[in-house]
């Protein structure tokens, strides 16, 4: 049921300001910021600092209505309220999902952790080295006042579990002042080919892969055109260690009699192309490119397992006037981690205990852009197929990722509500990944 918070102006704002205490705080209390509260434990959904919260204004069940949005603003990333009226339309509700429900990695990421723990280490420039499988540096091993945190933060959210990668089908709907300017539709993929626990040590690959760390790639197209095009995108293991060598990355259109090699050097991995133009996301980008410090650790709300079906389940899912209303969905509280980059003008916030990546904005404390990304948690979803290994994948795969400009009115919406982190088998994920494959489009 919902509560009233029951305080004044003044005390709402003191409050917000301690829910958005710095790490040291934290730390003097329990000895590690990077402590997870117990599964359910609503009542520990604050800061350790954070005293004068008597009791959460919201109930796992509640729906609240957009207009009483203030109520979860102490929950609300900055960035998130930054750009509230694209991401809740008026007349929705938000359903508040369980506090700090369990997302854990498959057993075998969690061995290869252990197994290989303390071998990782961060370069003088950045990069990384030393870990063949798991998560380069577990919590317990990353201290608060250590000054490589931040990228050793960073390097985990790169490496976190992903299974194989990520296969399905895409949409992308490009909006401008809430009229929708262009509308695209294909398939993707990310494949993961080195580190992957699931497949035999001491290699941790598929027996054919050898320099790349994954292959992106994928097609579109126009339905109100003939337009096509397709692109493959590589980048090499080598990479990690700082070696700023330009990635493999060509691309075709319907325009093209045969691929080109693009000269552009993406920092992120490819999600699909349009209009001969990339578009990207942040999930794995080149660590070694910034200089990183943890921002915080906070207890927020956030859209990590999403119930409302979009593209290609839904292909009629309303999203509001903005074309980016993602607030009419399940917000589950969780504990969240906020790294920093280049001053603060890059700020990126990930789940803590699956690493998923949130909330990322540009451009410091007005940022120029706002992604806000959805989930969905392989286990809660119907047949979703076995790991290479036949255990359960246990992933949080991506389903809706909005790119918000706050001062243009300007959206790009992307639905991957199908994906899954399960490749095809042997010989077939080989070609489909392969470059060669894009002599076949057309």
């Amino acid at each position: 049921m919902l509560r009233s918070p029951g305080c004044s102006p003044c005390t709402v704002g003191a409050l917000i300001l301690v829910l958005l205490a710095a790490i040291p705080a934290a730390a003097e209390s329990t000895g590690s910021p990077w402590t997870l509260p117990g599964e359910g434990a609503c009542a520990a959904a604050r800061p350790p600092a954070a005293e004068d919260v008597a009791e959460l204004p919201f109930s796992p069940g509640d729906r609240v209505p957009v207009e009483r949005l203030e109520l979860l603003r102490p929950f609300l990333a900055k960035d998130v309220w930054s750009v509230r009226t694209q991401l809740f339309a008026p007349g929705t509700h938000i359903e508040i999902g369980p506090c700090f429900r369990r997302y854990p990695p498959p057993a075998h990421f969690v061995e290869a952790t252990a197994r290989y723990a303390g071998r990782a280490k961060v370069l003088s420039g950045g990069g990384l080295e030393g870990v063949p499988a798991g998560l380069p540096f577990p919590a317990e091993s990353i201290a608060v006042d250590d000054a490589d945190a931040g990228t050793k933060w960073a390097w985990n959210a790169v490496r976190r579990y992903r299974g194989a990668g990520r296969w399905g089908e895409v949409r992308l709907t490009y909006i401008d002042a809430g009229q929708e300017t262009a509308h695209l539709e294909g398939d993707h993929f990310v494949a993961w080919l080195l580190g992957r626990s699931d497949l035999p040590a001491p290699e941790h690959r598929p027996s054919w892969a050898r320099r790349d760390r994954w292959v992106s790639g994928g097609r579109t197209r126009d339905p109100s055109s003939s337009y096509r095009c397709a692109f493959r995108h590589a980048r090499r293991a080598s990479a990690e260690t700082g070696d700023d060598a330009p990635d493999d990355l060509f691309f075709r259109s319907s325009a093209m009699r045969r691929p080109s090699r693009v000269a552009w050097d993406p920092e992120f991995p490819l999600l699909t192309c349009a209009f001969q133009r990339g578009y990207y996301l942040p999930r794995g980008g080149r660590v070694a490119r910034h200089r990183w410090r943890v921002a915080g650790v906070r207890d927020l709300l956030a859209p990590i397992n999403v119930s409302t079906p979009a593209f290609p389940t839904d292909d009629a899912r309303d999203f509001g006037p903005s074309g980016a209303a993602l607030g009419a969905d399940r917000w589950e509280l969780r504990r969240t981690l906020t790294i920093e980059a280049d001053g603060g003008s890059i700020r990126r916030t990930v789940d803590l205990e699956t690493l998923f990546p949130l909330f990322h904005a540009e451009g410091g404390t007005q940022p120029s852009v706002v992604i806000v990304q959805t989930g969905r948690w392989s286990e809660d979803r119907v047949d979703y197929p076995a790991g290479a290994d036949g255990s359960p994948v246990q992933v949080v795969d991506p389903a809706v990722r909005v790119l918000i400009s706050p001062g243009s009115g300007e959206v790009v919406r992307i639905e991957t509500y199908e994906t899954r982190a399960v490749a095809p088998r042997g010989k077939v994920e080989r070609r489909v990944i392969s470059f060669s494959a894009l002599e076949r489009e057309r």
